[in-house]
């Protein structure tokens, strides 16, 4: 009986069991039944959209775009997959789409890759705007245009390739894409750079592609990290600061071919200008370093010509040197050997710098840097409003440090427009930051000025027009604004 008994309790039991697993079973069929993996929609009577949850976590994580067409414009967020874009990683465009629209994934947050098709013609505006994760993406040949703000804000992007059928970049195309280093142009058919297109990239070094003709303003701007920069012949326009706050700039080459047009400035800061440069009537030519200035007929010697040849005639002997940019020191032999003798020696730092010293003059041979450059103006204002009143003034630096043991005088060409202008010449002593030390007057004479100088300290240059010659001119005090702009001189490089 007991046995019988337990024999029915143990079948009750496996009976429940298994009526309970399959009703478990069938809970749960019914539960993943209703979890969707893929999700199809049409957009329109060409375009389709498919949604993918590919690691079946529930999320759409893929989207798919197919048909034979473009695709309809958006407004922002407005495009019917924008309800994703919290979740989309990937974006696969399948052939047969002819145009990205305008805003298609504006925003998508957490898109890292997309696909685009060989029948794409037209990436639109905005159309990958701010999508902050994408890291990888190529533009197919078959795209001639990428619009406003296509790219902007794409911060992970690191290189991007220009295809060569693309014939316009539009306007903050790329801005702050701000780990963006290497942009490489493959065709010759882009011809206008539009403005802001590359505003703070990471871009370190840009070539121009031959057939650019116009670069807009603020293009490069804030490219912080951009140290040469290489300009093609068919480039005859940038506009305002085209290269603003670019202040790792090292290199400017331009095809000495060109004549660019050029709006107020190109961005940088035009006193770091060591090399030759050219500005007359709103035009710039400029030639790269191994360019031959052939209107510079000057026999030039070298240190060693001059400390060998120690037999002077009667009269005055004279010696023309050319220095290199970057290396502008004179031995401490050649001094020596020209100490009090009736000589007279040039040396040429660039074509807005020069200096002159003569034999006599030299007292204490020594070492002698003689770099120039414009520096950053860092003499309090409170001290420079004694001295000038609009505040347009140059501070000079000279490279070396301490007495020259000679007096040697600096021509500074300041181009021809200046001619009649008054520059004085004032020696500042930080150590007594309160006031300058007047040293020289002198005028503006076919395009350039000579100041004297005995040591090599920081100065300040003051150019201003001479109100006794011209009372009808209420603008009487000029800066160095246009510094060192002489005539029939080329631009080689500029150094920062």
């Amino acid at each position: 009986m007991k046995n019988r008994f337990l024999n029915k309790i143990s079948k009750i039991a496996v009976a429940s069991f298994f009526v309970g697993s399959v009703a478990l079973s069938s809970l749960n069929i019914d539960v993943f039944a209703a979890r969707k993996y893929t999700e199809t929609h049409d957009l329109n009577d060409d375009i389709s959209y498919t949604y993918k949850d590919v690691d079946y976590d529930g999320e759409f994580d893929t989207l798919i775009i197919e048909g034979d067409g473009p695709m309809p414009t958006f407004k922002n967020t407005d495009a019917p997959w924008g309800i994703e874009r919290y979740h989309i990683e990937e974006v696969i465009i399948e052939d047969g789409v002819k145009s990205i629209s305008d805003n298609a994934f504006y925003e998508f947050d957490v898109l890292k890759e997309i696909e685009i098709p060989d029948s794409v013609r037209i990436i639109g505006e905005g159309a990958f705007y701010k999508c902050v994760r994408l890291q990888r993406i190529r533009i197919p040949d078959s795209v001639s245009i990428i619009e406003s703000n296509s790219f902007g804000g794409c911060y992970e992007i690191k290189t991007i390739t220009i295809p060569e059928g693309v014939t316009e970049i539009g306007s903050s195309a790329f801005i702050y894409c701000l780990k963006l280093e290497k942009v490489i142009f493959e065709g010759n058919d882009v011809e206008v750079i539009d403005s802001a297109a590359f505003f703070g990239c990471a871009i370190e070094e840009l070539e121009i592609p031959d057939g650019v003709e116009r670069i807009k303003e603020n293009a490069f701007s804030n490219c912080k990290e951009l140290k040469k920069v290489i300009i093609p012949e068919s480039v005859v326009r940038i506009d305002t600061k085209a290269f603003d706050n670019c202040k790792a700039l090292r290199a400017f080459e331009v095809d000495c071919r060109s004549i660019l047009e050029y709006d107020d400035n190109w961005g940088f800061d035009e006193k770091y200008f060591i090399k030759e440069h050219n500005y007359r009537n709103g035009t710039c030519t400029i030639c790269h370093e191994d360019e031959e200035d052939l209107s510079d007929n000057t026999e030039y010697v070298d240190w060693e010509y001059i400390v060998e040849n120690t037999e002077y005639t009667f009269g005055t002997t004279t010696y023309d040197v050319k220095m290199s940019s970057r290396n502008t020191v004179v031995p401490y032999d050649v001094f020596d050997v020209l100490k009090g003798k009736n000589v007279v020696l040039n040396i040429k730092v660039d074509n807005t710098f020069s200096w002159s010293i003569k034999g006599k003059d030299i007292k204490t041979p020594r070492e002698i840097d003689l770099g120039v450059e414009i520096s950053d103006k860092k003499i309090p204002l409170n001290v420079m409003s004694e001295y000038t009143k609009d505040y347009n003034y140059t501070e000079l630096e000279l490279s070396g440090s301490g007495n020259f043991g000679l007096e040697a005088e600096l021509t500074i060409d300041v181009g021809t427009i200046n001619n009649g202008n008054k520059v004085d010449l004032y020696y500042y002593d930080p150590d007594d930051a309160d006031s300058l030390e007047f040293i020289a007057s002198s005028e503006v004479k076919n395009g350039k000025v000579t100041l004297p100088f005995t040591h090599a300290s920081k100065y300040v240059i003051d150019m201003y027009k001479d109100k006794a010659k011209d009372d009808d001119d209420d603008n009487n005090s000029f800066g160095f604004d246009d510094f060192a702009a002489g005539e029939n001189v080329i631009v080689k490089e500029i150094i920062l």
